[in-house]
């Protein structure tokens, strides 16, 4: 089994980056007025949020993906989902670009992972020995590649069923 680990030094300074949104909107709330205590109100609440997100990957040693020949587990923001590869349709690589000169790349694959239909892993939070994509696709591909090994089938005889007798055209209620 092939794991993918997002970088915990990473992980380590976003979470101290939640906990000083957590403090700031504290702080505004605390004392200030109007809409800046509003903001302060929604700093506060992201940073509740996304606590136990970060907590919950620190807890399962900061694993996004494992797979090998016949199974891929992914470990998202709120549950994993383990999906055999021949319900994966495809993997790619997606690129985000934020006022056209900061680009992030995700891996995509493609599945019944959740509600958005895939599995997005970001390349900034991922370990170097993963990084750059292409690489990680590249381990993803050779492990998908080697047959797994699985014990002998034995042929069954399918009996198929006499279909029943085709019901004649004609004038009326139709299907009856």
């Amino acid at each position: 089994m092939n794991t993918v680990h997002y970088s915990k030094v990473r992980m380590i300074i976003m979470f101290v980056g939640v906990c000083l949104f957590v403090v700031l909107g504290a702080w505004a709330n605390a004392r200030l007025e109007g809409r800046a205590a509003f903001a302060g109100f929604i700093l506060m609440c992201l940073g509740a949020i996304t606590f136990p997100i970060f907590a919950r990957y620190m807890l399962i040693g900061a694993k996004v993906l494992e797979f090998d020949s016949t199974i891929v587990t992914f470990h998202g923001l709120l549950g994993s989902k383990t999906v055999r590869w021949d319900r994966v349709t495809s993997i790619d690589i997606y690129t985000v670009t934020v006022n056209w000169f900061s680009k992030t790349r995700h891996l995509r694959i493609h599945g019944p992972f959740g509600i958005m239909g895939y599995a997005s892993i970001s390349e900034k939070m991922l370990t170097s020995e993963h990084r750059p994509l292409e690489k990680l696709i590249a381990a993803i591909s050779e492990a998908h590649a080697r047959p797994a090994r699985q014990a002998p089938r034995r042929e069954e005889s399918a009996i198929i069923p006499a279909s029943p007798m085709p019901r004649e055209a004609g004038f009326g209620r139709k299907g009856i």
